[in-house]
């Protein structure tokens, strides 16, 4: 097993700039992948979380979403094309299952950066998952040692 190395934390944001950062994360998932949860929202008062449960509630889900936490086998044909033609500003989808053969058949959109569960599928490490896209949305991901550790397995020098 290889551990990543510790990273140092980000430090707190300003008032001023968590007021001027929102990020709004759709969801279609279970409710045992659900993750975004009242203290979830206390630790990041930037995130804004909207819930679907359908494909009318999540067409006004999507409005405005940058990140859509969904699992695979949702997406049906019908249920892709609503996610091109209603999450125009979708950066990130994250599945909370391993495979997303379903999706990509289906349709994902383009320029959206995909990631899904690998071989675990538990409450821990779905909440790790988004508080790392935060970390990257609040400027961690600008760091050569961090993407070396991500997309190549690599541990950064101690410094």
């Amino acid at each position: 097993m290889t551990l990543l190395p510790s990273v140092t934390a980000i430090p707190p944001r300003t008032e001023t700039e968590s007021a001027a950062m929102r990020v709004r994360i759709a969801q279609f998932v279970h409710a045992t992948h659900d993750v975004v949860d009242e203290a979830f929202l206390r630790e990041f008062p930037e995130i804004e979380a909207a819930k679907a449960d359908s494909l009318e509630t999540l067409s006004d889900a999507l409005a405005g979403a940058e990140i859509f936490h969904v699992y695979n086998s949702a997406f049906t044909p019908e249920f892709a094309r609503l996610v091109r033609d209603k999450g125009r500003a979708l950066k990130w989808i994250q599945f909370t299952t391993v495979g997303i053969d379903v999706a990509l058949r289906a349709g994902l959109p383009e320029g959206v950066w995909v990631t899904n569960s690998g071989d675990v599928s538990q409450r821990v490490l779905a909440g790790h998952a988004i508080a790392l896209m935060l970390g990257v949305m609040r400027g961690a991901g600008s760091s050569p040692c961090v993407h070396d550790v991500i997309g190549h397995g690599r541990r950064c020098p101690a410094t």
